[in-house]
């Protein structure tokens, strides 16, 4: 799965609204992940709800952070997931 800031190919077609999201708004929630881990999960989650609904390819936005206290407790990253005829490797 390709999964890129960049726009897909013009021969792929959009097939959803996805988000991946990691982490908790409450830092001493037993769900709290540590920060360096918090980018990894919220972009398998996206990676997962892309393939839950066909995608094979995913543009992403930059990651939105919650850091209510300083730290950062919570991660996630907006996409719009399009399924491609074969595995598309993003534009150059």
């Amino acid at each position: 799965m390709t999964v890129t800031i960049l726009p897909p190919p013009a021969t792929c077609e959009r097939v959803a609204l996805i988000e991946g999201r990691a982490g908790s708004q409450w830092e001493t929630h037993p769900l709290a992940i540590q920060d360096g881990a918090l980018l990894t999960y919220a972009m398998n989650d996206l990676r997962n709800r892309a393939s839950s609904v066909g995608a094979n390819y995913v543009q992403r936005s930059e990651p939105t952070l919650s850091a209510p206290w300083g730290r950062i407790t919570s991660a996630a990253y907006a996409g719009v997931a399009y399924r491609c005829a074969t595995e598309a490797p993003p534009p150059s």
